[in-house]
């Protein structure tokens, strides 16, 4: 038996049972997302043949030489000149839409997002000492010495509390391009460009979706608690049928887009694209893979171990969050 990093991350809660949980659906290139998920939406329980929780961040870029040595060295300016932490767009004070289904304690948008933001650190914190001859990090990243790196780097500054980047959610469900035709079927939207001050626009599907609905564990609220959360039972985190989207949370789908940041690609060794190639200077992780959300990273990495000319896993958003 094997567990995905998924089960790992979720604090080890369902240590006798084998499960598969679930990352995010995504088309790489610059075509419309792939159909990654026909589970309940979340708007009435209706199944859809949509890739809900797809990440809409589409960009390739040019094979990029191998990092070596320390990061540039000035990744960590004065925090006077990068002004840290999260904030929250005004829009996020708004008042949950009507399909959601977080039950009682989220009466906004924001207090659905913080939830997110703080299981995303938690999963990063818990992954940064995941041991490398793990299935759980070989599967998506191999045994290179340099993804191993890069993972490490990009969990444990994500993990950090030193403010050396800024980054403000933004939940009106349309800003970013979120409305765009091609973001049409997606969470999120993350501005991946050179610099420390950057958004995360949470699309409409955010606050809906079936991937998106639920939280990390938490003992405290119970043996069979309420959605957002799962307790540790058979019929919960420790279901031994269920697979793919069943297991996903928002905290996820956060940690797969703080990866994008080209603040955090600097901080963790990633090498930008040179001048003159596709999205130059830009650190941050892409979406690469051509299948969906869990399975879809680990066939990349296999993927790349037969063509080393494609963008190699610590590049993908979807393996960090796998």
């Amino acid at each position: 038996m094997h567990l995905p990093s998924y089960a790992l991350f979720a604090l080890g809660i369902c240590s006798q049972v084998s499960v598969t949980l679930a990352g995010r659906g995504h088309k790489a290139g610059n075509g419309p997302p792939s159909v990654c998920n026909n589970e309940p939406n979340g708007l009435g329980g209706d199944s859809i043949s949509a890739p809900v929780a797809s990440k809409s961040f589409h960009r390739r870029r040019a094979l990029r030489a191998p990092a070596s040595g320390p990061p540039h060295p000035d990744w960590k300016r004065s925090l006077v000149e990068r002004a840290g932490v999260i904030s929250y767009d005004e829009s996020c004070n708004a008042a949950l839409p009507a399909g959601s289904k977080y039950g009682s304690g989220f009466s906004t948008k924001k207090d659905v997002v913080a939830k997110a933001y703080a299981d995303a650190v938690e999963l990063a914190n818990q992954a940064s000492v995941i041991l490398e001859t793990s299935s759980a990090f070989t599967n998506y990243f191999g045994t290179e010495p340099e993804h191993i790196s890069h993972f490490r780097r990009m969990m444990t500054e994500i993990a950090d509390n030193v403010p050396f980047f800024h980054v403000e959610f933004e939940c009106s469900g349309s800003g970013g391009g979120c409305a765009d035709k091609d973001a049409k079927n997606s969470v999120a939207v993350t501005d991946g460009t050179v610099g420390d001050n950057k958004v995360i626009n949470l699309c409409s599907l955010f606050f809906t979706s079936a991937q998106t609905k639920f939280f990390l564990y938490d003992d405290t609220k119970g043996a069979d608690p309420e959605v957002p959360f799962r307790g540790k039972t058979k019929s919960g985190w420790c279901n031994p049928s269920k697979k793919s989207n069943f297991f996903a949370t928002a905290g996820h789908t956060i940690l797969h887009e703080l990866t994008h940041l080209d603040a955090l690609g600097q901080a963790s060794g990633l090498v930008a694209p040179a001048e003159g190639e596709e999205d130059a200077g830009r650190h941050g992780t892409g979406d690469y893979q051509d299948g969906c959300q869990l399975k879809g990273a680990r066939e990349w990495k296999v993927k790349w171990e037969a063509d080393k000319d494609e963008p190699s896993p610590d590049y993908n958003a979807e393996s960090y969050a796998g």
